[in-house]
């Protein structure tokens, strides 16, 4: 089952007053978007994910931390320069909590879908990269500074 986005119809969003549900479907509809992906899963189960701009506040920051690797420890390294003079530089680590991170794509699609509907969906059959390639496709002509 292919994922069609709507055309493109440009229609602005003019009313003065609206329900938000009725804000984001038109919003979207504007954009030629939908408000988000469902996946039918092996075992019949559905798992949706959302259009980036109708993540709530607190999972939008979550993705942005798994986004730009704030969710990785940061570690301390010692570099030593021609001279011979070692410094010590913080970089981002491969560990969060002093565990291994774990894949970045893995990483963000549970930042996506939240613990419990990522373990729904990997039980069902689902990647984690099923996850991002939705996310993607839902983020495609956007601002890349709005869903990153």
């Amino acid at each position: 089952m292919a994922v069609q986005k709507k055309a493109r119809t440009a229609k602005p969003v003019i009313a003065r007053e609206l329900a938000l549900e009725d804000f984001e479907e038109q919003a979207l509809d504007a954009l030629g978007s939908v408000p988000g992906i469902t996946l039918i899963l092996k075992t019949g189960e559905k798992v949706t994910i959302p259009h980036p701009m109708l993540v709530d506040d607190e999972r939008q920051e979550v993705i942005e931390r798994v986004q730009s690797g704030k969710d990785l420890d940061i570690k301390k390294v010692e570099v030593t320069d021609e001279d011979g003079n070692v410094t010590v530089e913080e970089v981002l680590g491969d560990t969060i909590d002093g565990e291994p991170a774990g894949a970045f794509s893995k990483r963000l699609a549970l930042a996506i879908l939240g613990e419990a509907d990522y373990a729904t969906f990997a039980a069902g059959g689902g990647k984690s990269g099923h996850v991002v390639l939705a996310w993607r496709t839902l983020t495609e002509g956007m601002d890349p500074k709005a869903s990153n």
